[in-house]
């Protein structure tokens, strides 16, 4: 009966990791900088948004706010590069104005970035730890979210093949095993999960 439990929850595990690996595969702009030169009224954008194809999966919106009132919104059908790029636009602000810069992925997912007007060139300050960037977080390519979606799906065909291994061979694996390994694959699955909901909030 606990054996039964366990099947069940991994097979439910499985649906929402594949779900959400397959949602991360689209994903919004991974970092981005804005800066504004007060003397030219000049507003920058270095954005990253790693891609495959950029003619297919691009950041295809981008609403400059000034004040928490839209400034500008400007749409695209591609992006320029398959990594980093940037925009320029003119935008008049004055001393304390606070411009606010979103961006869209035509595949889903939203960034957004902002700063105040002084004196100076102003650039945005960014927090190098949130959960965006942790599970967009690049390795070879790839969203991390993906990696650790993949490595789970790994273990849950591992655990529901054991009983397969342990029939057709002479191998006797005891069952202690197979529910240890159950239950990290579980425990995977819901950190997975927690990480793509948090995607969406």
């Amino acid at each position: 009966m606990k054996i039964k439990y366990v099947s069940i929850t991994i097979l439910l595990l499985f649906f929402l990791t594949s779900t959400f690996s397959f949602s991360a595969s689209a994903h919004p702009a991974s970092e981005m900088s804005i800066s504004y030169n007060i003397q030219k009224e000049l507003l920058n954008l270095s954005i990253t948004h790693k891609v495959s194809d950029s003619s297919s999966h691009y950041i295809d919106q981008i609403i400059i706010y000034k004040n928490g009132e839209i400034y500008a919104s400007l749409n695209y059908s591609s992006q320029p590069t398959n990594n980093s790029f940037y925009y320029s636009y003119d935008v008049s602000a004055n001393l304390s104005d606070t411009l606010e810069v979103f961006t869209h992925c035509n595949l889903g997912g939203t960034f957004t970035e902002q700063l105040i007007v002084s004196s100076e060139d102003t650039k945005s300050s960014q927090s190098d730890l949130t959960i965006q960037n942790i599970v967009y977080y690049d390795i070879l390519g790839i969203p991390f979210i993906v990696h650790l979606g993949i490595f789970t799906l790994f273990l849950f065909i591992v655990t529901a093949g054991l009983p397969v291994i342990t029939k057709r061979t002479n191998y006797n694996i005891p069952v202690k095993w197979h529910i240890r390994l159950a239950y990290v694959s579980i425990i995977l699955g819901v950190i997975h999960g927690i990480f793509g909901f948090l995607m969406y909030i």
